[in-house]
C-alpha cells in the first residue's frame, strides 16, 4: 500500500465522490443546471463538486443522494480501493 499524506487522502476523497456524482447524474440522463435547481445551487456549484474544486458537505450529499435516487453508500461502497490507487 503506498504511502499518502492526509491532504493527498481528501484530495482523492473529494474527487472521487465528484466523479460519482457526475457519472450517476449523467446515467440518469440530468443536466448539472437541473441538478442545481433541485438541490437550490447553482450549476457552478455542482461543476465545482464533480471537479473537487469544492468540498461537499454531508448534508448536501444527502440531498443529491435523494434528487439523484441513490443510497449515500454508493459514494463509499469502493472508495478505500479507488482513493490509495489515486494516490
Amino acid at each position: 500500500m503506498p504511502i499518502c499524506n492526509q491532504n493527498d487522502l481528501e484530495q482523492n476523497a473529494d474527487l472521487h465522490i465528484g466523479q460519482k456524482i457526475a457519472c450517476i447524474r449523467k446515467a440518469k440522463n440530468m443536466s448539472q443546471g437541473e441538478l442545481s435547481l433541485r438541490i437550490g445551487v447553482s450549476y457552478q456549484q455542482i461543476q465545482k463538486y464533480e471537479k473537487a474544486r469544492n468540498r461537499i458537505s454531508a448534508s448536501r450529499l444527502y440531498l443529491i443522494c435523494s434528487v439523484l435516487d441513490i443510497d449515500i453508500s454508493e459514494f463509499f461502497a469502493d472508495i478505500k480501493t479507488k482513493i490509495f490507487e489515486a494516490a
